[in-house]
């Protein structure tokens, strides 16, 4: 019977190691939303975007286009919870995509970010360093884009916005 109890100990350990303490500190929820997500740069990064168009009388805010991103699903910020419960405030770019679609607006991805007018354009832009640091940005609003993360930042995905006629 010892033996059992210093198996499942271990084994419990070894889970605990692999999984990261998410599995125990859940993030917080209400109505079935990720608050944390409310304050995450995705939902940011489109209200920032929303705004200079100046198409919406009334702002929208973060916490609206965070609920209809997690309306899409949520299954894998679950997943990424598990192992660190700030997993949950990921935005993933196809989300980005469906939801500025949502709110009236074509999507096109371009390549090159030197391309983009701060006096016409506006875009929505994820940067990086490295492979675990990313963050959402709206051009022209933040003007720090490209040295967002100092040296090792990298230019992954940008999104130009154009209003749906």
């Amino acid at each position: 019977m010892r033996v059992k109890n210093i198996l499942a100990y271990c084994t419990t350990i070894l889970l605990v190691l692999a999984v990261g303490c998410g599995i125990f500190n859940r993030p917080r929820t209400e109505n079935g939303y990720y608050v944390s997500h409310y304050y995450a740069c995705g939902p940011e990064a489109v209200a920032t975007a929303l705004e200079q168009f100046r198409k919406y009388k009334k702002r929208v805010s973060r916490v609206e286009i965070s609920q209809d991103i997690q309306d899409s699903g949520n299954t894998w910020r679950l997943l990424a919870s598990i192992i660190n419960k700030r997993g949950v405030q990921i935005t993933c770019p196809n989300e980005i995509v469906d939801v500025c679609r949502k709110y009236g607006f074509a999507v096109i991805p371009i390549e090159r970010f030197d391309i983009l007018d701060p006096s016409k354009d506006v875009a929505l832009v994820l940067v990086r360093k490295g492979i675990s640091d990313w963050h959402w940005l709206c051009f022209p609003a933040d003007s720090f884009i490209t040295d967002f993360y100092g040296d090792d930042t990298i230019v992954s995905t940008i999104y130009l916005l154009k209003p749906i006629k």
